[in-house]
């Protein structure tokens, strides 16, 4: 029988220290050797984060520049608020999923964390953002 751990739900990441993030988080799967933009690169890193599958999910949904950038501070800021605790990660995780098939949801999720000014927690607007989409 083993011990039971506290250890957090999350996976270790293979990668050092030293490797260069940028280059392994793209979304376009061309060889055209063109970066991608970085608000892409900013919401792949997010989504990363919450569940590596979401980034194929999200590889070609078209969005402004600024409404990635932003989506993704958001991602980043409720992964913070919600460490350690399964159920909601899980929770947003479905979400998320949800949100990658469904594209008037998104658009509405994506352009209510745009207007985010920072005032009100990240899972306060994770809720708010939720009962829009409903």
């Amino acid at each position: 029988m083993r011990p039971f751990s506290a250890a957090p739900a999350r996976a270790a990441c293979p990668a050092s220290p030293g490797d260069d993030l940028d280059a392994t988080v793209s979304f376009s799967g061309s060889e055209d050797e063109q970066p991608d933009p970085p608000g892409l690169q900013q919401l792949a890193r997010a989504l990363l984060a919450w569940e590596p599958t979401l980034v194929t999910a999200y590889a070609r949904l078209g969005h402004s520049p600024v409404e990635l950038a932003r989506f993704a501070a958001f991602l980043v800021q409720l992964d913070r608020e919600v460490d350690g605790r399964t159920a909601a990660r899980g929770e947003i995780v479905g979400w998320l999923q949800a949100l990658s098939t469904d594209d008037a949801a998104r658009s509405r999720a994506f352009r209510i964390a745009s207007g985010l000014n920072g005032a009100v927690t990240a899972l306060a607007s994770y809720q708010a953002i939720r009962m829009a989409s409903q």
